[in-house]
């Protein structure tokens, strides 16, 4: 499974971030969208119900 963010639907909430737990979900200093951090994810699938705008 590939996991990906859709940054027209991501408003930085950080929902995802607060469940995921290898820390492989980041915001960026400045950045609007939250970015997966692929050598960390181990696609366990959490950040996906957690997110409430479905990005």
């Amino acid at each position: 499974m590939q996991l990906s963010v859709d940054s027209s639907r991501c408003v930085a909430c950080l929902a995802c971030v607060r469940v995921c737990p290898t820390d492989a979900i980041a915001l960026p200093p400045e950045a609007r969208v939250v970015e997966i951090v692929r050598e960390n994810c181990i696609h366990c699938g959490d950040c996906v119900p957690a997110c409430p705008h479905e990005a």
